[in-house]
């Protein structure tokens, strides 16, 4: 789980994206998308498919380590 913390705030931070503009985009409250990024929380499979819409990657980018 670890990767996808990672991924998720590299493409925040190198997109110039806060937590409340890609959960706008993705339709979560920012609070959920936050428990994502501290690995209190694993998004379900519609918001992970909705994360990867709003970054333009694939699921297999956001949990391997070889990317």
């Amino acid at each position: 789980m670890d990767i996808l913390i990672k991924r998720i705030r590299q493409w925040r931070y190198d997109h110039y994206v806060t937590q409340q503009q890609l959960a706008d985009r993705i339709g979560c409250p920012r609070n959920t998308l936050q428990c994502w990024e501290t690995g209190r929380r694993s998004p379900g499979c519609e918001a992970l498919a909705e994360l990867c819409r709003a970054m333009d990657v694939s699921a297999c980018l956001l949990y391997t380590s070889d990317a």
